[in-house]
């Protein structure tokens, strides 16, 4: 089975948002390879706070989790 993210959300404790949608769109190849950043997320869900990019995804049939720091890059799978 393919790579495929699940959900993916962004943002602090205080303040989530959901951007799956957006992390979708940037895949290539069957791969995730982006920085996360509020230009992706399309918004800034908790200003002057350092954001964590949570996605939940399914790879070769099991279901697995990585969270990267906003400014860090990701890589799937």
């Amino acid at each position: 089975m393919k790579f495929r993210i699940l959900k993916a959300v962004y943002g602090t404790p205080n303040n989530e948002i959901d951007v799956t949608k957006e992390y979708e769109k940037h895949i290539a190849n069957g791969k995730l390879d982006v920085v996360v950043s509020n230009e992706i997320a399309k918004n800034d869900p908790d200003k002057n706070f350092v954001k964590i990019l949570t996605i939940q995804y399914m790879n070769a049939g099991k279901e697995l989790t990585k969270q990267a720091k906003e400014g860090s890059r990701i890589q799937l799978p």
